[in-house]
């Protein structure tokens, strides 16, 4: 049989995840030599050196005590077979690809024929996103899996992106995108839905439906997240001797460490910095678009921002002009089109020219609206009215907690309640689909589910309030791309949405 990927591995520490590695490979179509014989036992065989002149990949899986042997001076070099393979791997110029587990470093003394091994490029390991790993690791190997269609017969898509991304073909990963690299996807003639979904931030995706008319087709997609990226995240606010400033992902700083105090990018590409008292705003290249003129950090939200001069608020344009007088006493930032403001003691709503279109005098306290629906307050309870200032939800809860549904449907999802120490869940018509019996509630609803804890178990129930999955589970969280992290009897592992183990 031919191979197309090797294996080492020491069994002692290393053949969980070596095995591990051959079913997954096995399973996507790869030939992978895996071995439990007598190859493996006693001085190095020559059926091996076979195998790795065969093979176009080899994976080095190291634990922590990988290479004692190989720096032991008095163990025979002969029956280190894991020595003898990487050696001869590197000797014959093979894709070397190490494989780190946890603890396991690359020594700086190796023998000769191995001091190459340090310089060669890896994937990340991680036990906790072994998936992510995984993927990282496929693009990595130069083989490709059996079965694949010869590239004479397909189209090309060529895909040129900013930031590091992967790419899904009617939602199977198919490619992962490097920056400043010719990622190619070769597809044969007929209709494709491909995503482009950000690996670092997996909210930003971009879909597309491609037409391959002809298998000599050639076509560009151009992708470009680093600005949203920059606007909102990629530029961390960071401190340093009592100044804040901004570093990027690489570690560089990108607008000094001269700030009294300073906030993440808005998605209109401004953050929120303090100096000599005063709040005003940067943008990506460090310019002051914004004067320094205001008591409280200013919060950006659709083309305006929330500002204080001494005890009044009001609302400037990303310009820094005065959009809507300084005449309120609490006020937050716009979102679905309305801002929640405070005027001479009455709760109220004003769109973006600061005309009132709700009033709510009978609320101690309003909040913005989210899917359509806002959380009030009165006497220290809680409940949800439309724009036209209906309850839906009555204002009798002790606690209100909003868990959207991850995808298009955002902030459509149903809401947790909380009443007498118990949780359930009410759609945003105001019916009860989940009874109060809940102790905890998890992170937002992924893929229809969340996870809740009744008595000392979690479990999962769908935004009907159906419990899916079983409550056996010590600990858990939340869905993403098909798959959760649980805990149980001491064991972490990931389960399907049908509450499989993966």
């Amino acid at each position: 049989m031919a191979y197309n990927v090797f294996i080492s591995y020491r069994r002692d520490g290393g053949f969980e995840t070596a095995r591990h590695l051959f079913d997954l490979l096995t399973h996507d179509g790869y030939t992978v030599s895996f071995d439990l014989d007598s190859l493996r036992e006693g001085p190095f065989d020559s059926a091996l050196l076979e195998r790795i002149d065969a093979c176009n990949d080899f994976i080095l899986v190291v634990n922590k005590t990988a290479f004692v042997r190989t720096l032991d001076p008095e163990f025979d070099p002969q029956n280190d077979w894991l020595r003898a393979e990487l050696a001869y791997a590197l000797k014959k110029g093979k894709n070397v690809i190490p494989v780190l587990l946890a603890g396991a470093t690359i020594p700086a003394n190796l023998p000769e024929d191995l001091e190459s091994l340090p310089n060669l490029n890896r994937p990340s390991y991680s036990i906790e996103y072994f998936d992510s790993f995984y993927e990282k690791l496929k693009t990595f190997l130069h083989s490709k899996p059996s079965g694949q269609i010869a590239n004479d017969e397909c189209g090309e898509i060529h895909i040129e992106t900013d930031v590091e991304c992967n790419v899904f073909c009617f939602k199977k990963w198919v490619l992962r995108a490097v920056p400043s690299e010719d990622n190619v996807l070769h597809l044969k003639p007929g209709k494709y839905r491909i995503s482009v979904v950000s690996e670092e931030f997996p909210d930003l995706e971009e879909g597309f439906v491609i037409d391959i008319p002809t298998s000599g087709y050639n076509d560009y997609i151009s992708i470009n997240f680093l600005l949203q990226i920059n606007g909102r995240f990629h530029l961390k606010p960071s401190e340093k001797d009592g100044k804040w400033g901004f570093v990027s992902e690489d570690g560089k700083v990108r607008i000094p460490f001269k700030y009294d105090d300073a906030h993440w990018f808005s998605s209109d590409g401004l953050a929120s910095v303090k100096l000599n008292g005063k709040y005003g705003a940067v943008n990506i290249a460090g310019d002051i678009v914004i004067p320094f003129l205001y008591a409280e950090d200013l919060g950006f939200s659709e083309g305006l921002a929330r500002a204080r001069i001494g005890r009044e608020y009001g609302y400037i344009g990303i310009n820094g002009r005065v959009i809507i007088p300084f005449i309120y006493s609490e006020a937050s930032s716009f979102s679905e089109g309305l801002a929640p403001v405070r005027e001479n003691g009455i709760w109220k709503y004003i769109n973006h020219q600061g005309e009132t279109i709700l009033s709510c005098p009978n609320y101690h306290r309003v909040y913005s609206f989210e899917g359509g629906l806002a959380e009030v307050e009165y006497a220290n309870k809680f409940g949800f009215i439309d724009k036209l200032g209906k309850e839906i939800i009555p204002v009798i809860y002790d606690q209100a907690y909003c868990l959207y549904d991850h995808g298009p449907s955002l902030k459509e999802g149903p809401i947790f309640l909380k009443a007498e120490g118990k949780w359930g869940l009410i759609n945003r018509t105001g019916t009860i689909v989940a009874p109060f019996i809940y102790e905890e509630v998890g992170d937002k609803f992924r893929e229809k589910r969340s996870f809740v804890r009744k008595g000392d178990k979690w479990g999962f129930i769908n935004t009907d309030g159906v419990e899916v999955i079983p409550f056996v589970y010590d600990n858990a969280k939340g869905f993403y791309y098909g798959r959760a992290w649980v805990e149980k009897d001491g064991e972490s592992f990931y389960i399907d949405l049908n509450g499989n183990r993966i």
